[in-house]
């Protein structure tokens, strides 16, 4: 609760000009309540669409509200959104140019495979296999998520 608190003093007394710099707080935010209170969805979706709606589109920050927002809808339950905002942070991220944009591209066609499990399975499997297939650096990506991809993947061989 401080941390919303804080937000809202920073924000009173900013410009609205200035705004922008409270994505990273609402990000943030997504984050501990993901983590801390799971359950309070409504907090989660808010602060997601705060950080998105902050967010500069032509910027970097641009693709990772986008990746935020997808993984709260995701965490949310809805999945299909949560792809649909998971191929924007792609998109989002192709666009810009930053060192390690194919580490980051590669970590986004997993959770993108990942969320497309809970669509459509027999479509998702060839999108997991690929995405652990021709990862960047297969070491690079979270742990919790390949053993996830690995297991989705052999409880649906055929």
């Amino acid at each position: 609760k401080w941390y919303e608190e804080s937000i809202a003093i920073r924000k009173s007394l900013l410009k609205k000009s200035e705004y922008q710099i409270l994505r990273i707080p609402h990000n943030n935010l997504v984050h501990d309540y993901m983590k801390l209170d799971p359950k309070n969805h409504k907090k989660i979706l808010t602060h997601a669409k705060a950080a998105l709606d902050l967010a500069i589109v032509t910027d970097i920050d641009h693709y990772i509200a986008l990746k935020t927002y997808a993984k709260a809808l995701n965490h949310t339950g809805d999945f299909q959104k949560s792809y649909n905002f998971y191929k924007k942070s792609f998109e989002s991220l192709s666009s810009v140019d930053i060192d390690d944009k194919q580490e980051h591209l590669s970590d986004l066609r997993l959770d993108m495979a990942l969320v497309y499990a809970d669509i459509n399975i027999n479509e998702a499997i060839p999108m997991l296999k690929n995405a652990l297939n021709n990862a960047y650096d297969p070491d690079l990506l979270y742990k919790n998520q390949v053993e996830l991809a690995k297991k989705i993947l052999k409880n649906n061989k055929k």
